[in-house]
């Protein structure tokens, strides 16, 4: 396994409480606490370590807090071959023992190679039928195809048109029966299928 290269940044510090902490075995137990709380579930062969560790209670104002005078927060990034992974979250220090934990205030959250890529998938679909969705027009129904009234009424969300592909076009007004996609729920279906091989 290559030698990983820490370049994490700590601080800058606002009180010398805080700044103070920062010495050789603060980074020493800190590494420490990243080999074995967070490398483990990454999915590349990690080579270098990059971002920054800083405290939400660097202020004045909570000096004389001990729940919170060795409480940090890091905004970090794992490089490897495959890409990058990154983990974010809140920990507290014991300076007896070198021990880092994390907090249940803001409990740490890690995006995988594998999460982000997903996460990538999802934002390019989101792109595409935003797209596409401009070229799609639903047609208004001239009645409800369950009971035949012709009281059809468009569905607007959040004011009485819909930001979810899946939420119903058209309501009746006599039966409350829903259905239709919008232009984005059309636009998603075609995708969708052109991605399946499934004919459009």
């Amino acid at each position: 396994m290559a030698k990983v290269q820490h370049k994490v940044r700590f601080g800058p510090f606002r009180t010398s409480h805080f700044r103070k902490q920062v010495d050789a075995a603060f980074r020493r137990a800190f590494y420490s606490y990243l080999d074995r709380e967070i490398i483990p579930f990454l999915e590349g062969d990690i080579v270098g370590i990059g971002g920054r560790v800083h405290s939400h209670y660097d202020r004045p104002q909570f000096n004389g807090l001990p729940e919170v005078k060795h409480r940090y927060y890091h905004e970090l990034t794992f490089h490897s071959a495959a890409g990058t992974e990154d983990a974010h979250g809140e920990v507290d220090y014991d300076p007896a023992t070198g021990a880092w934990t994390p907090s249940r205030v803001k409990p740490l959250r890690i995006w995988t190679l594998s999460e982000k890529l997903r996460e990538k998938r999802s934002r390019d679909l989101d792109r595409q039928i935003s797209m596409e969705a401009r070229h799609h027009q639903p047609v208004r129904p001239t009645k409800c195809p369950r009971c035949g009234s012709k009281r059809v009424a468009e569905m607007r969300y959040g004011c009485f048109v819909s930001s979810d592909d899946s939420d119903p076009q058209w309501c009746c007004l006599a039966c409350r029966n829903r259905w239709g996609l919008s232009a984005r729920g059309l636009a998603r279906r075609e995708i969708l299928k052109r991605i399946s091989g499934e004919p459009i």
